[in-house]
């Protein structure tokens, strides 16, 4: 997969984020995603879970924003700071993009 089609994905999930769109959002990932923490314990397992885990988040209206990507191949990196409430998070996460959705995601908390 070229760098822009997985770039365009994960692009368009940001959007919708931050957007408080679930139905975009989840729709950008695969029905068996998997999103790890930085040991690579699994946090979120399927889209299900996903859309559960979200919905509660987007009620909190949470902001985001990239301050760098880097892609290769089907894999992206961005540097994300992620505001939830009073919750300040800096992130990089790692998408691995494949048939045109996220289907793993690492996240590295700052």
């Amino acid at each position: 997969m070229p760098d822009s089609d997985a770039s365009d994905v994960v692009e368009r999930q940001v959007r919708a984020y931050q957007a408080f769109d679930l139905d975009v959002f989840c729709a950008c990932y695969a029905p068996d995603v998997v999103i790890e923490d930085a040991d690579g314990q699994v946090t979120i397992a399927g889209q299900a879970a996903l859309r559960e885990r979200y919905q509660a988040m987007f009620a909190q209206h949470p902001r985001a924003e990239v301050v760098a990507r880097l892609a290769v191949g089907s894999w992206v990196a961005d540097h994300e700071r992620v505001q939830v409430g009073e919750r300040k998070l800096e992130l990089l996460v790692t998408y691995h993009v494949r048939d045109g959705c996220i289907d793993r995601v690492r996240m590295l908390l700052g």
